[in-house]
């Protein structure tokens, strides 16, 4: 398996001929927001795609330029209500609530909970590898539930810490060391942080790898965490 951490939550896992690109964000600016670290592939250089699992449709990880650029012969996995638009952009779509699979080729995805704005989930993708791909989530209990459900080898966590006037939206550091020592997952990746700049002063996106790492109590745990700079990619 090889995995490619494009930026953001977006990250492009290749298991032989089979290929899954998360949460696809590959637009430079966001209205008041831009990029400080720009998306490491053209979308044009992205192989063949067979499944693309969005957590949510925030733009930031649901980006319908990108979206209408991809071949509509990926399947693609979102939470219940949230499909409309990608229906009519001429994609295949399971909708999927908490705790329902579908599958494709030979992975089974299966959405689990998540805690953000609106509707959300994060993912099970298990093939030949299990793999969480957590989307934009707080820690929530749950995340004990799913551990002890499956045997993860990669769980993908955001770690930025995003709060919007003081209230918690997404894992920064601590919740994210909690997550991934509730899920014990033999490698984890930490993602969606550092990407934006010119962020509006309501928000606070401090969070970083090193402080994640630094928050995670237990060294066995700490060894798992292998940190990607976008464009990076790695074996596994």
């Amino acid at each position: 398996m090889r995995i490619t951490y494009i930026g953001h939550s977006t990250i492009l896992i290749q298991d032989e001929n089979f290929n899954m690109l998360t949460d696809p964000f590959f637009t430079i600016n966001l209205p008041f927001v831009k990029r400080k670290i720009l998306p490491s592939m053209n979308i044009e250089d992205l192989p063949e795609i067979d499944l693309i699992p969005i957590s949510h449709t925030h733009p930031d990880h649901c980006d319908f330029d990108a979206l209408g650029k991809i071949s509509k012969s990926a399947s693609v996995v979102m939470p219940q209500g949230t499909s409309s638009k990608v229906r009519k952009m001429g994609f295949q779509v399971n909708e999927l609530g908490y705790w329902e699979s579908t599958g494709r080729g030979k992975y089974k995805i299966t959405a689990v909970p998540a805690m953000h704005q609106g509707r959300c989930a994060g993912y099970i993708l298990k093939g030949s590898k299990t793999i969480y791909f957590a989307g934009d989530t707080r820690f929530i209990d749950s995340m004990n539930e799913i551990g002890q459900k499956f045997d993860i080898d990669i769980a993908f966590l955001p770690i930025s810490g995003n709060r919007f006037f003081g209230l918690n939206m997404i894992m920064g550091p601590e919740e994210a060391a909690l997550a991934a020592e509730s899920l014990k997952s033999k490698l984890v990746i930490p993602v969606h942080f550092g990407t934006l700049a010119n962020i509006p002063p309501v928000f606070s996106t401090n969070g970083s790898p090193s402080d994640f790492i630094n928050c995670i109590r237990d060294d066995r745990i700490r060894k798992t965490v292998k940190v990607l700079d976008a464009g990076e990619s790695f074996e596994y």
